[in-house]
Order: structure tokens, then C-alpha cells, then sequence
């Protein structure tokens, strides 16, 4: 209805105003109650999934060692000191060769030369103590011998030594492959999450899906080192020392997050 009580202006009653909000009204519901049921959908559509952590070990017996040893020499002169040390480490490298070893396997480090100086006591009547001198010099090379062939291990210690080796720093026993060692414990770790999962995903009455999301997490042990021989031996070995090398092991951890299913 149109109040024409002031001119050239047309005014509601007041029932005709009613009707507008209430229209207006509806119209913000309906709009408020379409986005409510579209939030709805969007979640819906979500997979639902379950997370599972696993862990697996694995351990493989070594296929490869290096063996390692010093030859340490002193002389008056630091000179004389390297010439004895070089003339003993050729003799330790044929040696080593005689094994059937090539230059490939083969490695010199640790080369040295340092003075040996006097100890120096102090005088019994409170006088300063007389300063260190040089009464000679050391010389010292290490070798490491890369084995394939662990059956040589002992035949080759006792050569190294006899031939002059007089500092045995020890076997140290490794995997030619590694990555082997790695894979063989995710491997075991995905099983293990896998299992833990498939038991839920049963007793909850579902399906289980696929793959949403992993992370890995590997640990290998370090190379296993055989106990050094004491630091200054004997210069001859009379029968080759037992080597009894033990498994290389390794850990992995796993979390999965895998797709559920309906039944």
C-alpha cells in the first residue's frame, strides 16, 4: 500500500515494509545455508587415513676389510730417520704384494717426521731446569691394505709385521655396497608399517588405499674394526692371528599415512 499523504513522494504502510525484511531475510538464509553446504562437500571429499610408524633391521656379513699398520723408525738425524722408515715400507709394501695385491689396493698416509727431545728435570738447588734438547728424530708412514678375500686377513697381518710393520692400528670390515644393507632395512620397516595398518584398517571394518604420505629415517652401523694389536709388537708374527669377522647391521624407521576405505 502507498501513503500519498506527502506529494511527489511515495512512502510504504507499514505492513508493506514488513514484507520487505521478511523477503530480505530469506534471501540472506538461503545465501548463510548454500556456503554452510558447500564447506560440507569440500570435507567430505577429503580421504580419511590412518598414520603408522614401522621399524625394520637388517645385517649382512662383511665382503670387504681394510687392514692398516705403521712403520715407525728412529735415527739421529731426521734424515736417517726417513731413510730407514722408507727402506722398511718398501720391504712391508713388497710384502704385501706378495699376497697378490696390486698398487689399486694399496694406500700410504700419515707420513712424518718429528724430533725427539731430552726430558728436562729441574735442579735440586731451585736453579731453573735446564731446556729439552734434541737427541734424535722420529719417522713414521702408515699403510692400509684394501682385502676382498677375507681368508687373507691373518696371512696378511703376519706378513706386514714381519716385514716391518712395528704399529698395528687393526682390521676395520665394511660392504663393498652398502646401499644394499640400507634397502634391505626400509624394506623391512615399510612391511612392518604396512602389517600395523592392515591389523587397524581390519578391526575397524574398513579397506585400506594407498600411499597419502611417507617419511624414512636410515641408520648403518659404521664399519665393524677388528681390536688393534698392542702399539709396539713383535717383529715377527710366528702363526697368522684368528680374524673373525661379525655381521654389518642396519636400522630403519618409517611413517606412512595410508588411504581408508569404505567396507
Amino acid at each position: 500500500m502507498i501513503d500519498s499523504q506527502r506529494p511527489g513522494i511515495a512512502q510504504l504502510a507499514p505492513g508493506g515494509r514488513r514484507g520487505i525484511i521478511a523477503l530480505a531475510l530469506a534471501i540472506a538464509l538461503g545465501f548463510t545455508f548454500a556456503l554452510g553446504h558447500g564447506a560440507t562437500a569440500a570435507h567430505a571429499d577429503t580421504p580419511n587415513g590412518i598414520t603408522v610408524s614401522g621399524a625394520g633391521t637388517a645385517e649382512l656379513p662383511p665382503d670387504q676389510a681394510r687392514v692398516s699398520g705403521n712403520v715407525e723408525t728412529q735415527a739421529g738425524t731426521a734424515s736417517d730417520a726417513l731413510d730407514q722408515n722408507s727402506q722398511t715400507m718398501q720391504a712391508v709394501i713388497a710384502a704385501v704384494k706378495g699376497f697378490g695385491f696390486t698398487d689399486a689396493d694399496i694406500q700410504t698416509n700419515r707420513v712424518s717426521v718429528y724430533p725427539l727431545f731430552s726430558s728436562s728435570n729441574a735442579s735440586s738447588s731451585n736453579q731453573p731446569a735446564t731446556p729439552p734438547t734434541i737427541v734424535g728424530y722420529r719417522a713414521t708412514n702408515g699403510l692400509t691394505v684394501k682385502v676382498k678375500d677375507l681368508g687373507k686377513i691373518g696371512d696378511l697381518i703376519q706378513g706386514m709385521v714381519g716385514a716391518g710393520v712395528n704399529d698395528f692400528s687393526g682390521v676395520q670390515y665394511e660392504l663393498q655396497n652398502p646401499e644394499q644393507l640400507r634397502q634391505m632395512a626400509l624394506q623391512a620397516a615399510i612391511s612392518d608399517a604396512q602389517a600395523e595398518a592392515q591389523t587397524a584398517a581390519t578391526t575397524l571394518g574398513v579397506r585400506l588405499g594407498g600411499v597419502l604420505n611417507l617419511t624414512t629415517q636410515s641408520t648403518s652401523a659404521p664399519p665393524v674394526p677388528f681390536a688393534a694389536a698392542p702399539r709396539a709388537i713383535a717383529a715377527s708374527v710366528a702363526a697368522p692371528p684368528p680374524v673373525i669377522p661379525g655381521p654389518l647391521n642396519a636400522t630403519a624407521n618409517v611413517t606412512v599415512t595410508f588411504a581408508l576405505l569404505g567396507s
